[in-house]
């Protein structure tokens, strides 16, 4: 009985913590992880290359970064 209880608490534990995560700060560190590991040649699930293409399309449109002038 106590292990279940155990496993309860920790459950809800994770549940708290992953509640407290700020998603969009989140979700873009795994889509640039998940860009990296692809330009290190590593084969991507279907649908994370697709939201890998999605969101680079997007960060191409709306670019947040100045790019620098030639002189």
């Amino acid at each position: 009985m106590s292990e279940e209880v155990d496993i309860e608490f920790n459950k809800a534990q994770r549940k708290a913590f992953l509640m407290g995560i700020d998603f969009p700060v989140f979700a873009e560190a795994v889509i640039e992880q998940m860009n990296s590991l692809r330009m290190q040649k590593v084969n991507l699930v279907q649908d994370m290359d697709n939201v890998v293409n999605s969101y680079m399309a997007v960060c191409k449109k709306y670019p947040i970064k100045v790019k620098k002038s030639k002189k």
